[in-house]
């Protein structure tokens, strides 16, 4: 498993792990090395350092540090392109790590688009066992092995569900809304 070796990737890698639970941090890296293996086998061009700084940013709108008051693919849009901004990160590639983080969650669109955007959004759900096929038993394994799903120590799920009890407003006509009724006896969209 190799992640660029840049001084932006380590930069962002240092501030995602901050601010990310260890079972999330897991999660949006996985995702990367999830996206990498779908160009790979489908063929596609891409550049690593940008679908890098968008796959492991993805979620960031899900941490508290970045909690704003939109959804979470817009909070983690925004705040990766102010940090790729902070880090004199051309605008040109902003604006396409900005589309592929806030398309993420968004089913066939992301697919059709950029090889940036759409392996940010396979590299995600191929975490989730979407599109599986994709790699060997092999690969998955040995990522797990280094990238164990860690659930109980704040993944996915679980921190989607904490900015859902905070922003309920957000959780309308996707999947966020079903795991809000599902984690939140409370919740009424």
């Amino acid at each position: 498993m190799r992640v660029p070796d840049t001084a932006l990737a380590k930069t962002v890698t240092t501030l995602v792990r901050e601010a990310s639970r260890p079972g999330l941090f897991n999660h949006v890296v996985r995702s990367y090395v999830f996206g990498t293996k779908a160009g790979e086998v489908m063929g596609l061009k891409f550049d690593a350092e940008q679908l890098f700084v968008a796959a492991i940013m993805h979620d960031l709108g899900l941490t508290e540090p970045y909690l704003a008051d939109a959804r979470f693919e817009l909070d983690s849009a925004d705040a990766a392109a102010k940090i790729l901004r902070d880090n004199q990160y051309p605008e040109s590639k902003i604006d396409l790590v900005w589309q592929a983080i806030a398309l993420h969650s968004t089913r066939e669109i992301p697919e059709r688009m950029d090889p940036i955007i759409a392996l940010v959004h396979l590299g995600a759900f191929m975490d989730g066992g979407f599109k599986a096929e994709l790699l060997t038993r092999k690969d998955l394994g040995e990522l797990l092995e280094a990238l164990p799903r860690l659930d109980s120590q704040g993944g996915f799920i679980e921190s989607l569900a904490d900015v859902l009890r905070k922003k309920p407003h957000t959780a309308y006509l996707a999947f966020e809304r079903d795991i809000a009724e599902r984690t939140n006896p409370n919740f009424r969209a």
